[in-house]
């Protein structure tokens, strides 16, 4: 889900093929086709352990629709390198870590860059990592109370995998705490695993039923009814036209409340602005492929939002 502008691109590879928008790459391995593990190199890992991803499987509710996804790539991105929470996902340049709160002051680059590069931070381009996608067989989710079966398959003539329901349909995938359980794909890369689905968000402050504003300075105070999940992840996104926009993620337990420390709200541009806050309850798994160190992210999230202006 493609919600920041710190985040180039998370979502289907058919247009990445030569000028790519992912996110497995660091460091060196910018520019140059995503790195090939060695044929040998799954004899030295433990039985359980996964060090490649080579597809996911996305499944993103919220209060007024839903969207599902599978990107399957190779050469296969590494475990250790995906940013965010898709394994083709690039983001720019952390400007700064504040608690469990990662700050992208979004860069510019005068002159810009040029075609299959990205601004990575001030007046540095960086091109994108090259992956192709691949028929990794279909996949199929099933446990839902909301649905019998969501299917996945790679549709050769788009070059890309389809969905049924078709991705963007806006039909409930899932109710909240059943078991959802992945598994398909074909060969060695068959994979599957199962996720306790997400109960959905309700956002308590900010107010959903007042506009929205985010505080001059001071700490920003989050609330929302806790389900006792695993992780939540906070979004907060502050877009002008006078200045660089300001991106914020925070990896946040389910305990129902959250402060944003004021030196992160201090980063935020003064007004005029646009300002958006996503509150997502994650749950999400790695399915081990039949082939040793390989593996399938499975993610499964409910998202609330408010958009706003200052």
């Amino acid at each position: 889900m493609n919600r920041a502008g710190r985040t180039l691109a998370a979502l289907g590879l058919a247009s990445l093929v030569g000028c790519s928008a992912g996110g497995s790459a660091t460091g060196d391995s910018y520019g140059k086709p995503a790195a090939s593990p060695p044929a040998d190199a799954a004899g030295a890992l433990a039985p359980d352990e996964v060090q490649w991803l080579f597809g996911e499987v996305n499944l993103h509710q919220f209060p007024a629709g839903s969207d599902q996804w599978a990107v399957f790539a190779s050469p296969p991105p590494a475990l250790a390198d995906m940013q965010g929470e898709s394994i083709t996902e690039v983001d720019t340049q952390a400007t700064s870590v504040e608690g469990p709160c990662t700050v992208f002051v979004l860069p510019v680059c005068d002159p810009g860059c040029a075609p299959g590069q990205y601004c990575w931070s001030s007046d540095t381009c960086k091109p994108f990592p090259v992956w192709t996608p691949f028929d990794a067989g279909s996949f199929a989710v099933t446990g839902s109370q909301a649905l019998s079966v969501v299917r996945f398959w790679f549709e050769p003539s788009v070059g890309a995998y389809e969905s049924d329901p078709p991705a963007g349909s806006n039909v409930p995938l899932f109710r909240g705490g059943e078991a959802l359980t992945l598994a398909g794909g074909q060969g060695d890369r068959s994979a599957s695993t199962e996720v306790p689905a997400p109960i959905p968000v309700v956002l308590d402050a900010p107010s959903p039923l007042e506009p929205l504003h985010f505080p001059m300075s001071g700490p920003l105070d989050v609330r929302w009814e806790s389900a006792g999940g695993d992780e939540m992840d906070l979004y907060l996104s502050v877009a002008t036209n006078n200045s660089p926009g300001v991106e914020v993620r925070c990896v946040i337990g389910d305990s129902g409340a959250f402060t944003v420390p004021a030196d992160v709200v201090a980063r935020f541009p003064r007004p005029p602005r646009q300002i958006r806050i996503e509150l997502q309850r994650t749950e999400q798994r790695i399915a081990r492929a039949v082939r040793r160190g390989y593996g399938v992210l499975f993610h499964v999230a409910f998202s609330a939002w408010l958009n706003g202006a200052d």
